[in-house]
């Protein structure tokens, strides 16, 4: 009976070695978001350079890259969302700052597809099929050579196959991911007007009107989530807020110009 509580003891020390792993990898990206972070707090600067803003955070997608494919690599697919939430809050964050990036460079909303190109490099699996079509279209070339190459991917197709996980973000995080970024814009609208920036905050406003009329599609029983539809909500109502006084504010001054 010793016996059985011993081997309980031992996949107890194991599973916390392998969080720890997890956590290691999670502290390193949290170091990366605290940077971007900063960066972009300066868009709330006057007359900041929202060019260049975007230029240095781009910077840190590779770094976020190599964050995320240790993350992937070393969680199996069989015990994936049991892990995920460890790093789920991490990912929505870096999904909003590429989304606010996006937005400042194109005025347009980035896909989920996208960001995944951007942040999620092939799985190992992917890459050792690729290299198998390669072999295949040079079978004339050195076959004695090629079937050893064949044979020693065979094996590592093998040992892989348990730790295959398919790259991709949850949707939930996504959208979190919007609608922290739709916080940041209704900050960012309110402070163009102090800068006297007067079109961006009809563009913002766009924009939020758009993804509302999307997020009304959708219906989602997580309450969590519709928590944070309220956010949202909050934000666009301060944006509608802005324009309804800008558009005042331009009423008023064409009354006092057609008086004289």
């Amino acid at each position: 009976m010793i016996e059985i509580f011993q081997q309980f003891n031992q996949e107890i020390e194991e599973e916390k070695n392998f969080q720890q792993t997890i956590k290691t990898s999670i502290v390193q990206g949290k170091k990366i978001a605290r940077q971007i972070r900063i960066i972009l707090n300066d868009i709330h600067s006057k007359n900041s350079d929202i060019e260049s803003i975007c230029k240095k955070v781009k910077e840190f997608y590779s770094p976020l890259s190599l964050v995320f494919d240790s993350l992937y690599s070393i969680i199996p697919s069989n015990k994936f969302f049991k892990y995920y939430s460890f790093f789920k809050k991490f990912s929505s964050e870096i999904i909003s700052y590429i989304l606010l990036v996006h937005f400042f460079e194109t005025g347009d909303l980035l896909t989920k597809e996208e960001i995944e190109k951007l942040l999620l490099q092939p799985d190992t699996q992917e890459c050792i099929n690729k290299e198998s079509n390669n072999i295949e279209e040079e079978k004339n070339e050195k076959k004695e050579e090629l079937q050893k190459q064949l044979q020693i991917k065979e094996k590592v197709q093998i040992s892989q196959t348990n730790k295959k996980t398919k790259r991709n973000f949850q949707v939930y995080d996504y959208l979190i991911g919007i609608i922290s970024m739709s916080t940041e814009l209704s900050r960012y609208c309110i402070n163009c007007v102090r800068s006297q920036e007067f079109e961006l905050p009809f563009k913002i406003g766009e924009f939020l009107n758009n993804i509302n009329s999307g997020l009304k599609l959708l219906n989602f029983p997580n309450k969590q989530f519709n928590k944070h539809l309220g956010s949202f909500n909050y934000s666009l109502k301060s944006v509608e807020q802005v324009l309804y006084d800008l558009q005042k504010i331009q009423q008023f001054k064409e009354i006092l110009l057609t008086q004289k």
